[in-house]
């Protein structure tokens, strides 16, 4: 079983609104996975991670038309003297499976979960949310 990967994208910023109205961003999906070339070494950490959890989410998968993918990123409280902040990756779970990525990621938004916390010097920096289905 092979596996594609695709980045859930908003219009706006990188959390979805999944409580629509007007005001809301639109949830699509990217044709592929998509990480930005300032995160490189946080698009080198998903992939890495993706494979690793590759049997997990097989598993997963099961019957489902989709695995929903969550990535954690960090970044530092105080900026650089230039005003940049490093991101680092900080961890990676499965949120959920079902048919339709907008059904499963509004499932997952609006439900009770444990994240872990950044440490010391760090602060939550954003998800990346991955839609994983069966090529």
């Amino acid at each position: 079983m092979n596996l594609r990967y695709q980045t859930i994208q908003t219009s706006k910023g990188n959390t979805p609104n999944t409580q629509g109205g007007n005001g809301g961003s639109v949830v699509k999906l990217a044709q592929k996975l998509v990480i930005g070339l300032n995160d490189y070494s946080v698009g080198y950490r998903i992939k890495r991670e993706l494979k690793r959890m590759n049997e997990k989410i097989k598993k997963t998968l099961g019957t489902k038309s989709g695995v929903l993918v969550v990535a954690q990123i960090k970044e530092w409280e105080l900026p650089d003297p230039t005003g940049n902040r490093a991101k680092a990756f900080l961890s990676m779970h499965i949120g959920g499976a079902g048919e339709n990525f907008r059904i499963v990621l509004k499932r997952y938004l609006n439900g009770k979960r444990i994240v872990q916390g950044t440490g010391k010097g760090w602060r939550p920096s954003g998800n990346h949310y991955i839609w994983v289905t069966e090529e």
